[in-house]
């Protein structure tokens, strides 16, 4: 049983102000790639980043992942801003290349959205060609959501990645 309260009213109107703003917010890329540097503890040097993405809004100014990371998990919204990363992620990666930079791996989320999309290995494999991109740079952190509708399906996808080069890790487990 539950009751209805101005709390429960609140939450509702703020998720739907966030999901009449999330597709246009996608196409005028407020979404935007923020990198936090991972270093090697013994060496001190870059060892890599984890990309982190933050909603830039024009006139709301910087929305917290908070609100909408939890939001866009329920409704299935995650899988296109996650992909938005990754693209940013890749033309990020292909820019050090093309400058003749030292590239490192930028670790990217992967959601339960993905695991079960039939799509979803072949995008990144496109994604990483399309930018020349070696899949060793595009470290998948699998978000604790990402586990285990279907754990056989969860393990093929596994070893698949692995297979093409891609490194896989846990994220917040």
């Amino acid at each position: 049983c539950k009751f209805y309260d101005d709390n429960l009213r609140a939450k509702l109107l703020h998720e739907k102000a966030i999901e009449d703003e999330m597709v246009f917010a996608l196409s005028d890329n407020q979404f935007h790639m923020y990198l936090q540097p991972k270093f090697n503890l013994q060496t001190g040097e870059l060892a890599g980043a984890e990309a982190l993405v933050r909603w830039i809004h024009p006139s709301k100014g910087l929305i917290p992942p908070l609100h909408f990371i939890p939001l866009f998990e329920k409704n299935g919204f995650v899988r296109e801003v996650d992909k938005c990363i990754w693209k940013l992620a890749c033309e990020f990666l292909a820019e050090r290349k093309k400058a003749g930079d030292k590239l490192f791996p930028i670790s990217v989320n992967v959601s339960r959205v993905h695991m079960d999309d039939d799509k979803f290995i072949d995008e990144l494999i496109l994604l990483t060609r399309k930018y020349g991109i070696e899949p060793k740079y595009l470290e998948l952190e699998l978000t604790e959501s990402a586990c285990f509708n279907n754990e056989k399906r969860f393990e093929e996808a596994i070893h698949t990645l692995k297979d093409l080069g891609f490194v896989v890790s846990m994220d917040d487990f």
